[in-house]
Formats: C-alpha cells, structure tokens, sequence
C-alpha cells in the first residue's frame, strides 16, 4: 500500500514538474506528503483560493490541519487523506475542513467513527471511506450531512449497520458497501428517500429483510452480485418502480417467485449469472419477462434438471414452454401426432404420418417447424380453416402420398410464401397453373418435390417444361416429374426432356385451296409479263404493232 502511494506521488510530482501553475504549496509536514492545487470551479466566485488539498503517508489528517491553519487564505473545497496510520475519526478531527465538498479518508486504518463525527461538515457532497478497517456502522455516523450526495465505505470489514446509520442523509444519490463482511440486510436504508444507486457486491449476504428496500422509490442500480443469496422474498423489490438495472450474479438463486419482478416496469438490465438455477415449471412463469430484457443470457445456466444442464435459463424455459404447449394441443396425442422438441434449435416436429387426414390440421402446437402429413387422404389444400397464428412458423410441408389433385388453394396465401420445402410426390397432380408457379419463385421455396403425379402432358405443358428448367435449383427429382401413363407414346418419360415440338406437335395439311388460287394469280402474272416483253421486242425489231393494237386501229 505504502509503495503504491509512493509510486502515485512520485508520478504526481513528475506531472507538476512540467506544469506548476495550479500548485499552491508542496511541502513535506509532520512527515507527511501535503499538495495543495488550485480548482477552477464555476460555482465559486475567486479560482485563487479554492483548492484541494492531498495528504498522504505519516500522520496525515494533522499534516492537513497545520496546512489549513498556517493558509487561512485557501478553501480547501477537496481534501484527500490517504495512506496513513488514522485509525479513528472523532468529532473535532474534521472541525477545521467546513468548507470541503470533497473527503476522500480512503487507503487508513479507520476502524471507528464517533457520533456527530462529521457534524462540521454541513457542505459536504462526497465521502469516501473505502478500503479502511471498519467493523460496524453505528447509529447517527453521518448525521448533520445533509447535503451528501455520495457515500463509500467499500472494501472496509462491515459486518452490521445499526437501523439510524444514515440518519439525515435524505440527499444521497449513491451508497456503496460493497466488499464487506454484510451477512444480512434490513431495514437501514429508509431515510435515504432519493438514494439512485446502491452497491451491495462482494459481501456474505444470506438473508435480506423483505422491506430492506421499500423506502427506495428513486433507486434505478441495484448490486447483489457475488454473496451467498439462496432465496429472493417475493415482494422484495416490488416498490423500486425505477429500477433499471439489477445484478443477482454470482448467488446460490435457484429458483424466483413469479411476482419478483412483477412491479420493476422499468427494469432494463437484469444479470443472473453463476447461480445454481433449478429450470422447473416453477421458474416458467419468468419465461416472458426474461425476453423482454436484457438478462445477460449467456452465463445463466441451469443445473437442475439433468436434461436441461448447461442450458441457459432462458433458453431452457422456452423448452419448457414448447413441452407445455405441445402437451396443451389437441393435435399432439396417441391417436393424433407424435409432436417431438428440438431443444437446440427450439422448434417442434408434428410426425402426423398415415393417420387417416382428409383435409390439412386445423391447429399444430406452437412453433412447429416441420409438419409431415405422408400417407394420408388429403384431396385438397384448402387453408380456410386452419389457425393462421398457429401454422405462421411452418416452413417444411411433406404431403408425399396423398390423393392432392390441385394446388389452387395455395394460389396467392400467405402459406405458399412462409414454405422453405414442400413435398408433393406421389399425388395425383396433373397440372400446376403457371401463375401459382411463379408465386412460389417469388417466395422462400427452396426444396420442391413433384414426382409420381400423372402429369398432363399437351401444349399446355410447354410453360411448365420452360419453368421446370428455370427453377432447377428448386425443384428435386427431375427425372420423377413424367407424362402419365395415358400419354401415348410420351407416356411416363421426364417432362424436361421432350422437346416442344413432341409435347405440342403441329398439324400438317397436303394441299390449302388457298395456296392454289395463290399459285394460279402467279401463273397468270408470269403470262402476261412474258407477252408485253415479247411484244415490245416485236414492235421495236419490225416496226408493227402487236395484233391487239393492230385489231383497233
């Protein structure tokens, strides 16, 4: 400790070796190592004097009242008295320091503060006592402090605070005892009205009072982390309607009443890692709040049950959740479908192979992922009875070997988009509209299976042929996708690979009356070219006019 201070003054004598203009004084007193800076504060009127004053090794708190003494001139608005033998505060100790702001006491041995030790000190605004020897926190240790607005006494030896400690401190905004020797917590806080934070970590708390926080109604920071807390009383944090943030880490928690948090609508942030949780359904009604926050989900694991060991407690729940719902669902029994969790990737699996369907479900359990409906006596996918909300996380269809002869209750619903993979194999499909088709390109279709229909196979089959080719990505098992078997010589061979002029085949006619009369108009053309050409050749060799000129003259 003694080295560390050492290490901070000799650094701080190297800072205002190249910078000394805001230093009063240095000087060594009483063996003690005293700064003195000027502060720049703009709520004080002459920047000259005020000033904070630095303390440290020796008998540090005399140190610091001669320099008050011997500079009646200064302010002293800051004073740290630190790393020395001060084992106990007294009521005139402090007498000389009323116009400090600022205390900082941290770093001795003080292990005793007497009544009205502080008395004095009616602008003070920040104590800190941390790192010292106290044992107890007696009554009235901070009375006459009204103006408080942020205490410490961590890392000291507290193991009990007496029900008045923090008498008059109705102004502090921030209280930290954390790293102490707390094995309980009661009711000690109620005159700390606007307290915002409070810091608990790092103690042996066992057992918290269920009013120890009732009187805090402005605290929004809560740290429990690292004590030994194996039950939460159910109401304890009913009245902290601002909190926002709360640390449970580092505790024996293993379960919560459902109402713990029922009251904190403002709670953001929530920490409950490295806790023995039990993920029972007695934890289940936490499911929800624990999605709605921010519950730092990696480090919360279950322990209890075996199945559910190193699972995140949220993550187990909603496992939880699922088995509750599948058991809750009409659909998931012994003369229905065998409903199956995948508790990694949280999705159900609904196996309603060869149970006699004749239309699709009306309802599946709650975020079913997969549906398989194979084998069954499906004539239509009509979807105007299904439940929307329930259906809306299906994304794998398999209705190979059913007796589906179209698809038209499909066209343009939201179902159609929703499907990464559909299996139809083995229908009784003849045809596809082609305005169907493309709704499906437009969608997250990804795997589609056609095979075994008795696909129609005539002029009509030519876009679907082109479409098949387009989306060969898509569409699985080319070579299953074949003219039925009443197709004549095309019968049962994959669609894709006739070619247009075999699937609509053009009709050819010997002889089209129009193609004569045609071809007698050019005949007659030819005649009587020929015979203005031979008799311009005539009358231009003999000088005689063709004989139908002649005639008419």
């Amino acid at each position: 400790m003694a080295f560390k201070l050492l290490l901070l003054f000799l650094f701080s004598l190297s800072a205002y070796s190249e910078d000394t203009s805001n230093i009063c004084f240095m000087e060594k007193i009483l063996n003690s190592d005293c700064i003195c800076e000027y502060l720049l504060l703009p709520e004080h009127t002459d920047p000259d004097i005020t000033s904070k004053l630095t303390c440290t090794n020796g008998d540090a708190l005399q140190a610091a009242v001669e320099a008050k003494k011997s500079r009646n001139n200064l302010i002293f608005v800051n004073v740290q008295i630190s790393g020395s033998a001060l084992d106990s505060i007294h009521h005139h100790d402090l007498k000389n320091f009323q116009t400090a702001e600022q205390i900082n006491l941290s770093e001795n041995k003080i292990s005793f503060i007497e009544k009205d030790a502080f008395k004095n000190l009616k602008k003070l605004e920040v104590l800190d006592l941390s790192s010292n020897s106290l044992y107890l926190l007696q009554d009235y240790a901070f009375k006459h402090l009204f103006h408080l607005k942020n205490l410490s006494v961590s890392d000291n030896k507290i193991h009990s605070i007496e029900f008045n400690t923090f008498y008059d401190l109705y102004n502090l905004l921030h209280l930290d005892l954390s790293r102490n020797n707390l094995s309980v917590v009661d009711n000690w806080f109620a005159p700390l009205k606007n307290l915002q934070t409070l810091l608990l970590s790092h103690n042996q708390i066992a057992s918290i009072a269920n009013n120890s926080f009732s009187s805090l109604m402005h605290l929004q920071k809560l740290d429990l982390s690292f004590n030994n807390l194996k039950i939460i009383p159910s109401n304890l944090f009913s009245r902290l309607k601002n909190l926002n943030y709360l640390s449970l880490a580092m505790n024996e928690l293993e379960t919560l009443d459902e109402v713990t948090f029922k009251g904190n609508s403002m709670l953001e942030k929530v920490n409950l890692t490295g806790n023995f949780w039990v993920c029972d359904k007695k934890l289940l009604p936490l499911n929800e709040w624990l999605k709605k926050y921010e519950t730092y989900k990696e480090g919360a694991k279950c322990v209890e049950p075996h199945d559910l060991q190193n699972y995140t407690v949220q993550h187990a729940l909603e496992i939880l959740h699922l088995q509750l719902k599948i058991q809750e669902s009409p659909t998931c029994n012994a003369t229905m479908c065998n409903c199956t969790i995948s508790k990694d990737k949280l999705v159900v699996t609904v196996d309603c192979s060869s149970r006699g369907f004749v239309r699709l479900p009306e309802v599946v359990p709650y975020k079913t992922k997969a549906l398989n409906l194979y084998n069954n006596n499906i004539k239509s996918l009509n979807i105007d009875h299904i439940n929307a909300t329930l259906w809306s996380d299906v994304s794998f269809l398999y209705l190979n070997n059913n007796i589906i002869d179209s698809v038209k209750g499909l066209e343009g619903n939201w179902l159609l988009k929703n499907l990464v993979a559909l299996h139809l194999s083995n229908n009784r499909l003849t045809e596809i509209p082609i305005h169907i088709l493309e709704q499906i390109r437009g969608g997250l279709l990804d795997e589609l299976y056609m095979s075994g229909n008795p696909w129609t196979c005539d002029c009509n089959t030519v876009r679907f042929q082109a479409w098949l080719q387009d989306n060969y990505r898509t569409v699985r098992n080319f070579d299953g996708i074949c003219c039925s078997a009443d197709s004549g010589i095309y019968a049962n061979l994959p669609i894709y690979r006739l070619k247009k002029s075999q699937l609509c085949p053009q009709q050819v006619q010997l002889v089209n009356p129009l193609d004569i009369v045609n071809g007698l108009m050019g005949v007659i053309i030819v005649v009587i070219v020929v015979k203005l050409s031979y008799d311009y050749w005539l009358q231009k060799r003999t000088g005689k006019l063709p004989r139908f000129f002649s005639l008419n003259l």
